[in-house]
């Protein structure tokens, strides 16, 4: 027996007959073999890109006190009637302002602010204000953006660097998330060389592989292993357990049909169980699900990429 006949297998015409599963109840199988990988506690700056776990509420309120939204001067607004002039001085009472700066607490007995554009220093140490000015003009109130419980994150959000920059404003250090899912990638097929390598007759460069493995990193998971084997059944076997081993996940290419070198879902149903195989699509209707060691393995045709 030459080598490219040793590891052909025999087709079946049960195989060629096989009922087609339709699109929508296959995704609703593979969403359904999924769930949410058990959480686990990570420091703030590792939660992004990652999904929450838990809700996040404030302990205080945001701000935490009444401060100015402006540089200027805070003053009582009984005291700015049209253009009037008052004292600085370093407490503010009737008659007097105080200075105050973006962000700083509202001196006691103040109830506005006037930014430094709309008021006149003069020499002698008083100020000149143009126009009224009404109550809580230019202030911050305390609790103004979140109130102490005030629900600030549920589960299920993707931390962002705004969602980040929240979890920090309310005092949380760590958060508890889901991790990345570990995904591995099985590349199949005689056919196959690296990509570096030339391509002679009967020779691809295995492109699925890379593909599959960007495609994890760019939904969030990580790459737990790349692996890629002949039409052989126990190397794909060997491969395929040392993925399960390692993985959430494991997504293969190749060897998903009815030819006589593909050994994929024979692999599969003699280590682990077959949800379903074949889908009323086209292109890619040689898809598969099943599961090996209770890891879920998604079975992708190897052409088209």
């Amino acid at each position: 027996m030459s080598p490219q006949d040793e590891h052909r297998r025999e087709v079946t015409s049960a195989e060629l007959t096989a009922p087609l599963l339709s699109y929508d109840d296959a995704i609703r199988q593979i969403a359904a073999a999924f769930a949410p990988l058990e959480s686990v506690e990570v420091p703030l700056a590792d939660a992004l890109g990652l999904v929450l776990a838990d809700d996040v509420t404030a302990e205080d309120d945001i701000p935490a006190f009444d401060n100015s939204a402006m540089d200027g001067f805070a003053l009582r607004s009984v005291d700015v009637d049209g253009a009037v002039e008052i004292r600085v001085a370093a407490e503010v009472g009737p008659g007097t302002a105080a200075k105050v700066m973006t962000g700083q607490p509202i001196p006691v007995g103040a109830d506005a602010v006037v930014p430094w554009e709309r008021a006149e220093q003069l020499d002698d140490g008083r100020l000149r204000v143009e126009g009224g000015v009404r109550p809580g003009r230019f202030i911050r109130p305390r609790g103004e953006d979140v109130r102490a419980g005030d629900l600030v994150l549920a589960s299920g959000t993707v931390m962002g660097p705004v969602e980040i920059g929240m979890a920090a404003a309310v005092g949380r250090s760590r958060l508890g998330v889901h991790p990345r899912p570990r995904v591995g990638v099985l590349s199949t097929g005689d056919e196959l060389v690296d990509v570096g390598e030339p391509v002679g007759r009967g020779r691809v460069r295995d492109a699925n592989g890379p593909l599959l493995a960007a495609t994890v990193a760019s939904l969030g998971g990580r790459v737990s292993g790349i692996e890629r084997t002949p039409d052989d059944p126990d190397r794909i076997a060997d491969a395929l357990i040392r993925l399960v081993a390692i993985s959430d996940l494991v997504v293969s290419s190749g060897g998903a049909s009815v030819g006589e070198k593909d050994w994929l879902r024979v692999v599969l149903e003699r280590f682990g169980e077959l949800a379903f195989w074949r889908i009323a699509m086209r292109p890619g209707k040689p898809v598969a699900l099943g599961r090996v060691d209770g890891t879920p393995v998604v079975v992708l045709p190897g052409n088209p990429g």
